[in-house]
């Protein structure tokens, strides 16, 4: 590998950890939102166990720690 091959390798690798980190500075955004309209419905309202709401709540507290999801 060339010089000029190496130089224009580290300059793709640099403008792609550029795009992964302003894609994990959005990620981090969106999450700061969701949580906050999280904990405000689930502060703002008193549910009965089985009610749609709260159930839904349960699922997406769930799948938040996974992998798949």
């Amino acid at each position: 590998m060339s010089n000029g091959d190496a130089q224009g390798e580290i300059v793709k690798l640099q403008q792609h950890l550029v795009l992964l980190r302003e894609e994990y500075v959005k990620l981090q955004q969106r999450y700061k939102t969701l949580e906050k309209n999280y904990n405000i419905l689930n502060t703002t309202t008193k549910l009965d166990q089985e009610s749609f709401v709260c159930r839904l709540l349960k699922t997406v507290a769930d799948l938040f720690n996974r992998e798949l999801y």
